[in-house]
This record gives structure tokens, C-alpha cells and sequence, in this order.
């Protein structure tokens, strides 16, 4: 466990940091620090199982160059497609949870407002290969752009508040193989 970190340090410069990983840690501060979103060569974030929590930081959208993100099991509420409609790399998602007491609630958040938000990537390029919203409560319908994502191998949907029929599209996702 990490206990002398300066997460209140005002100013940071790992200009060309790729790779953090602060995941399993417990900080005296559920907020996010403000330095985290000036990494913007970041590749790989990975803060699962840790300390934070409250809003889905929108500034999380600065980091355009990540491929890697994992929030899982944080504390996190609120409203996730227009800041995750930005990340037009990321090869991994997570924002599931594992445990039934704590994590992720987007309540009210629809699932196919995030599949739309992916929409406005330039050709609709989006490579994800693992998608995990498990047990986070998104809700809505399956959209037929789920197909669009012929790179997943992993997906990860249970747990949530869906309804309506799966869209044929599905058939597209030729490389899934758990679900």
C-alpha cells in the first residue's frame, strides 16, 4: 500500500508517463487528483478497487490517448457517455463491479447513450476488445450499434437493467467469446 503518495500535489509532470497503476489502494481522499487528468500520453489507467469515488470526473475525457481504463469497483455515480464517447482508442473498459455494496451506480444512465457517444469516433473506429459494465446499473436496450464493436472479445453486461429484444447485430461480434 502506497501511503506517502502526493495525491494533493497541485503540479505534476510525467509528460510522457503511459503507464499508472494505482489500482487495490486506499487514499484519505475519495476525489480524484487534479494532476491525473495533465497525463495526457496516458495509455493505461487503472484505479480499480480503489479509494475514489463521487462524480464521473468529465475530465477524464482529456486523456484521448488512452487504451486501457479501468474503474472498477470505485464509488462512482452520475452521467458517463459524453466523457467515454471521447475515448476513441480504448482497448479495455471496465467499470463493473464485484461486490453487491459498493461500486459503480450510474442509475439512470442508458447504455445505448454510451454505444451512441461511440458513434462520433472518425469512422466509428473503435477497437475495443474487453467491455465490462457488470453490476454498475446502466439500464435501457441493447442497440443495434453493438455490432459496431467487431473487436470485442470479452463482454461483460450482468447484472443491469436491460429490456427489448438483442439486436441481431450481435452476430457481428465474431470474436466474443464470453458473455
Amino acid at each position: 500500500m502506497i501511503e506517502s503518495l502526493p495525491l494533493s500535489v497541485q503540479k505534476i509532470n510525467f509528460t510522457s508517463l503511459s503507464v499508472l497503476d494505482l489500482s487495490y489502494n486506499f487514499f484519505n481522499t475519495s476525489s480524484f487528483p487534479s494532476w491525473l487528468f495533465n497525463l495526457t500520453s496516458l495509455r493505461k489507467l487503472d484505479l480499480g478497487k480503489s479509494s475514489f469515488g463521487g462524480p464521473f470526473p468529465d475530465e477524464l475525457a482529456s486523456l484521448k490517448s488512452l487504451e486501457y481504463l479501468d474503474l472498477s469497483d470505485l464509488d462512482l455515480k452520475g452521467r458517463i457517455a459524453r466523457v467515454i464517447g471521447n475515448m476513441c482508442k480504448l482497448k479495455f473498459l471496465s467499470l463493473g463491479n464485484t461486490f453487491d455494496d459498493f461500486g459503480n451506480k450510474f442509475y439512470g444512465e442508458k447504455i445505448e447513450e454510451i454505444w451512441s457517444s461511440w458513434s462520433n469516433c472518425p469512422n466509428n473506429t473503435m477497437a475495443l476488445e474487453s467491455l465490462d459494465f457488470s453490476d454498475c446499473g446502466l439500464e435501457g436496450q441493447l442497440p443495434a450499434s453493438l455490432g459496431m464493436l467487431t473487436s470485442l472479445q470479452h463482454l461483460h453486461l450482468s447484472s443491469l437493467l436491460l429490456w427489448g429484444s438483442i439486436p441481431e447485430s450481435i452476430g457481428n461480434l465474431s470474436k466474443v467469446w464470453a458473455i
